[in-house]
């Protein structure tokens, strides 16, 4: 997953640098500027499905979190340019993240009975494009995503409902790969005394976290426990409402 999506920059990266050759590109001056701000929203992590060993015999899980709530705080500049007469992009670093209660999981199968949560914290450099195609333009759409690192750190005990004496166990953390798209809307809060300052605005995002890998276990009350590795991507949907202040 991590190849494909190098293999993935690497081209938009090769048809930018072709599509400016061309003269597809055209940069226009426009304002820039230096912003910080703050989110916070819902969170929904999409099923987990992990795929390991135990004591090298295969095992396979599949999990389900709670959505819930997720929070962040960024800072970032505008660039002075539009791109295609109407994109004028803006980068930032942004740190977020959650802590989900462990809803459902199968082990093998078989159904559990679970407790446990995941937390994620991402830090991310992101890179939108808002859409502008008049200078007292107060609704602004915009598009774009990041990349970056996500730590994550799952504490999860669950049980087979026919079988409470043994207990499969993550309690483990780890970093891994992720990257982000998203798309929203801004609203510039008319306003004489601060020049524009604060804009509010709603977005959509999905993101992915690859190639995660945990330890996990199995106890059993009599007989040998056995251990070993799980991995598999993470992904997820959150819903967000913030505020960036422009200086």
């Amino acid at each position: 997953m991590v190849r494909h999506f190098a293999l993935f920059c690497l081209a938009g990266f090769t048809l930018a640098e072709a599509a400016q050759a061309e003269g597809l590109f055209d940069f226009d001056p426009a304002k820039g500027g230096a912003y910080a701000g703050a989110f916070a929203g819902i969170a929904f992590p999409g099923e987990a499905e992990l795929d390991g060993r135990l004591n090298d015999l295969p095992s396979r899980t599949r999990a389900e979190f709670d959505e819930t709530a997720t929070f962040g705080i960024f800072a970032g500049y505008q660039l002075p340019f539009k791109y295609w007469a109407y994109f004028q992009p803006r980068l930032e670093i942004e740190i977020s993240g959650f802590e989900s209660d462990l809803g459902e999981a199968r082990i093998d199968g078989a159904g559990q009975t679970v407790s446990g949560s995941q937390s994620v914290t991402f830090f991310l450099l992101n890179n939108y494009s808002d859409i502008i195609w008049r200078e007292d333009q107060r609704f602004v759409p915009y598009i774009g995503g990041g990349i970056g690192v996500a730590s994550i750190d799952v504490s999860a005990r669950t049980f087979p409902a026919g079988d409470p004496s043994t207990v499969y166990r993550i309690n483990d953390d780890t970093t891994a790969l992720t990257s982000t798209f998203g798309a929203g809307l801004s609203y510039r809060v008319p306003s004489r005394r601060f020049s524009d300052r604060f804009e509010v605005y709603s977005e959509a995002r999905y993101y992915s976290i690859y190639d995660v890998e945990f330890s996990q276990q199995r106890l059993p009350a009599a007989g040998p426990s056995a251990s070993g590795d799980t991995d598999g991507d993470l992904d997820g949907v959150q819903l967000l409402a913030g505020l960036r202040v422009r200086f």
